[in-house]
């Protein structure tokens, strides 16, 4: 049932990158399991030069080892999801950008933010704009103090590689309907998470509820705090700890 979900959702990437593991290493789930312990492995590395580079050794140390014995992220990684992944391309994308505020010549890093900028953006496109705007305009700016002439170079080569390029357009065409009614898809994403938590997670709350509209989502939304709140309620319980928690 997990992939006519992340067809619904558009989140086609993950999917096609797990089928190309099959086909490689065949339909072993550990696959994709072992491969997300190694993200997170390395993660752990990119956390302590991180640590390293703003602070000090110490620092970059604790760092790492609160991360590595983190629940969630030791929960996260032992599962089939993108998440490891994730993470990993973003200490990336925050390592490179440290480096290229000391160096901005360093071509090595410059690659190695682009290619994050370009994995992050087919894995996870709704935090791609932010990350990429924060990278870049912290890159620019302390460049700027060092040569200006450079950084007006940097972007006149980046604005024209934005105009050149069709992915700007194809961004545009994809998510016009985010641009153009940013409240309206927002309820829909409400919609359709409250129904993957309801019907795909089989939470049982507040099935047949729809938040798709604005009067859908003023008309329940007390409901859905009072579930929030109080959930389950005494007639819903069928232990003395769920009561108690």
């Amino acid at each position: 049932n997990t992939l006519p979900w992340m067809l619904y959702a558009g989140d086609l990437n993950y999917p096609y990158f797990l089928s190309y593991l099959y086909n490689i290493f065949g339909e072993y789930s550990l696959i994709p399991i072992c491969l997300n312990i190694a993200f997170d492995s390395v993660s752990i590395i990119l956390i302590y030069l991180i640590g390293k580079d703003i602070f000090n050794e110490k620092v970059g140390f604790l760092a790492a080892v609160l991360f590595a014995f983190w629940p969630s992220v030791i929960l996260w990684s032992t599962q089939n999801l993108k998440e490891a992944l994730t993470v990993f391309l973003l200490l990336l994308i925050f390592l490179s950008t440290i480096q290229l505020q000391k160096k901005i010549y360093n071509l090595l890093y410059w690659l190695l933010l682009v290619l994050a900028f370009y994995l992050l953006a087919n894995l996870r496109f709704n935090i791609i704009l932010f990350v990429s705007f924060a990278s870049l305009t912290t890159i620019i700016v302390t460049s700027f103090r060092k040569n200006p002439c450079l950084t007006i170079l940097i972007i006149g080569t980046l604005g024209s590689l934005v105009f050149c390029i069709p992915y700007p357009m194809i961004f545009l065409e994809k998510y016009r309907q985010i641009l153009l009614s940013p409240f309206s898809y927002l309820l829909y994403v409400l919609n359709y998470y409250h129904h993957g938590q309801t019907v795909g997670a089989e939470s049982a709350y507040l099935v047949n509820v729809n938040i798709s509209t604005l009067g859908g989502f003023l008309r329940n939304s007390p409901r859905f705090l009072a579930y929030i709140i109080f959930a389950p309620f005494p007639w819903q319980a069928f232990k003395i700890s769920q009561l108690l928690t």
